[in-house]
């Protein structure tokens, strides 16, 4: 039996360490140990939950969840590694969008009234070959030193940003946490956010085309046959069980591969 999805999660873990602020061993095992959980537990996911599906007890979760953690290396760990964000600034007013459509970028600068400043105004007009359809927005930004694509950029990132927020409150139990105080909250906010990160991260691997819900089932089928194959003390023959083991690790998933 191979528990490929449980050690991969662990690595992809693991790996974005590189980006945060040095912490010692036993909080890196139980930082993997917590993330796992959080993309595990089918329910609501708090102190109980967490000791209940873990190996750690509830204090242990309670009293690391008032540590600090540089959760903005951590998570810029990821974005480093990941194809289609905006890394660079262009200077261009007309480029090819790279689906055939052709975006013409007009700016100006101009002095807002109600503001009492002055803003970058960006149009974006988008035509496709062959065809009459034309599209345009407008975008604008006080930073009249950004350029036009960098505001539009900026712009299509919001609803990234809004895909996290609701991945994180359906699937990462973002409003689940048991504690008031602001420190276990912050640590319980960033831990759901990141998640969501990892999931996405764990499922660019082998060319998944995994949700983050199909994520969550995945590692949770992992988790229980390693805690079967644990508990009953026998490892069955891996070349005998190839596909046997394969459907049980891909039950309930859609468009599994």
């Amino acid at each position: 039996m191979n528990q490929m999805p449980l050690d991969q999660l662990t690595k992809v873990i693991k790996d974005a360490f590189n980006g945060a602020a040095k912490i010692t061993k036993s909080f890196q095992t139980f930082f993997i140990e917590t993330m796992i959980l959080y993309l595990s537990i089918p329910k609501r996911i708090n102190f109980m939950q967490m000791s209940r599906f873990g190996d750690s007890c509830e204090s242990r979760f309670r009293q690391y969840f008032q540590r600090e953690f540089d959760w903005v290396g951590y998570n810029s760990e990821f974005i480093s590694h990941m194809s289609g964000l905006r890394m660079d600034v262009f200077q261009q007013e007309g480029y090819d969008d790279g689906e055939g459509k052709t975006v013409t970028l007009y700016t100006a600068i101009v002095r807002a009234t109600s503001l009492k400043r002055d803003v970058r105004v960006v149009i974006v007009h988008c035509t496709e070959p062959g065809k009459k359809t034309q599209t345009r927005k407008v975008f604008f930004s006080t930073d009249t030193e950004m350029s036009a694509k960098e505001i539009m950029d900026i712009y299509r990132t919001r609803f990234q940003i809004e895909f996290l927020l609701r991945d994180s409150k359906q699937y990462t139990g973002l409003t689940h946490c048991q504690s008031r105080q602001k420190e276990a909250l912050a640590f319980h906010f960033n831990m759901s956010l990141t998640a969501v990160n990892v999931a996405r991260a764990f499922a660019r691997q082998d060319n998944r085309n995994l949700s983050v819900a199909n994520v969550k089932t995945l590692i949770h089928n992992a988790k229980m046959i390693h805690r079967f194959s644990v508990l009953s003390g026998k490892l069955p023959n891996k070349l005998l069980n190839t596909n046997d083991f394969k459907e049980l690790l891909y039950y309930g998933i859609a468009n599994a591969a």
